[in-house]
């Protein structure tokens, strides 16, 4: 199981550099307790502006994002991997 923040399971390097631009920018946020739902325009635009350096935010990884604070970065990693 890789560590919590690590992505090199997710094979395209594009999806992979935007997953550690969103999970970076949710930590350094700390909005993880936010995103387990819809995340307000406060908490959006926290994680935006801690993306400001980063690869363009998508709104599918920030929907992974909140997988992952909802089921937890072990369940939301074998769910990702079961198809692998």
């Amino acid at each position: 199981m890789p560590a919590r923040g690590d992505f090199s399971f997710i094979v395209d390097k594009a999806d992979r550099v935007v997953y550690e631009d969103m999970y970076a920018a949710i930590t350094k946020a700390n909005a993880w307790a936010s995103i387990k739902t819809d995340p307000d325009e406060r908490t959006m635009r926290q994680i935006k502006a801690n993306l400001a350096d980063c690869v363009g935010p998508s709104s599918f990884a920030l929907r992974q994002m909140q997988c992952i604070a909802r089921q937890g970065w072990d369940e939301w990693v074998s769910a990702m991997t079961a198809h692998v």
